[in-house]
């Protein structure tokens, strides 16, 4: 799957919801718990002692779920297809007269379920941390030849995880800070500055530690009832229960109104 077709499924995605969310049913359908989907824009390197690598410039695909357990506490789902990587230089190899130097970019392709949880400081802002497996599907590796005289030469090899020593399975962690930025009652963007790393390293060689790092920002366009929070957070806690049942009995109401003829 190229990056093409999947900005075009994340926009039509985000298309659908954004019409359905002008339904006057949204908030029975959506309630307080949402949806997302964004891109994740970051650097990464690899932490490696044989090999020193510098950081890369990398764009990732998310869509998730959002869960409210509290008025200030969340739990989330993401899937993720996560691209990290990094580049080095080394001699030619073999030894090449005409050849100065080789750079090589090596990028890990993974799908990372990612599974946490957030805490919200204010309505708006939260901090939230997250882990979850990480299936690595495949890497690309470039290698740019420079030689003597200036001449350029490109080498673009994707290979597949049943070759080479990448781990097949790792795990990822990640930590951020973010902001929810309400674009309408059902509907918001999301900026959160994160950082994540492995916990195991990419080679399965036992002699090689190897984990990834990277850092960016993770933008997503939020479906969710933003104003549900804010709504618990007026109500004494000792009336909330109260308050849930008689919206939820007025909900009811208006479904059977809805149904007898004439009312509609």
């Amino acid at each position: 799957m190229n990056t093409r077709t999947l900005l075009i499924g994340l926009f039509s995605f985000t298309f659908i919801f954004f019409v359905s969310a002008q339904d006057a049913d949204t908030s029975r359908s959506l309630g307080p718990w949402g949806l997302s989907a964004g891109v994740f824009p970051h650097g990464s390197t690899i932490s490696s002692s044989p090999i020193d690598y510098d950081w890369d410039i990398n764009m990732s695909f998310s869509g998730g779920v959002y869960i409210p357990v509290s008025d200030k506490w969340a739990i989330t789902g993401d899937a993720i297809l996560l691209h990290t990587s990094a580049v080095f230089t080394r001699p030619p190899v073999p030894e090449n007269e005409l050849i100065r130097d080789e750079d090589i970019r090596d990028r890990f392709a993974y799908i990372h379920l990612s599974f946490g949880g957030r805490y919200y400081l204010s309505p708006r802002f939260y901090v939230g941390a997250y882990t979850g497996p990480a299936l690595h599907i495949y890497t690309e590796r470039l290698t740019i030849k420079n030689y003597a005289n200036g001449f350029e030469q490109e080498e673009r090899r994707r290979i597949p995880f049943d070759e080479g020593d990448v781990r097949r399975l790792n795990w990822f962690a990640s930590f951020g800070i973010g902001y929810e930025m309400q674009l309408g009652e059902f509907i918001g963007l999301s900026f959160e500055p994160t950082l994540y790393t492995h916990f195991v390293s990419l080679d399965k060689k036992s002699d090689l530690n190897a984990r990834a790092l990277g850092v960016g920002l993770r933008t997503n366009i939020v479906f969710k009832d933003f104003n549900h929070n804010v709504r618990m957070r007026k109500i004494p806690e000792e009336r909330r229960a109260r308050y849930l049942n008689q919206k939820r009995k007025a909900e009811r109401e208006a479904q059977k109104k809805a149904l007898i003829p004439g009312n509609r």
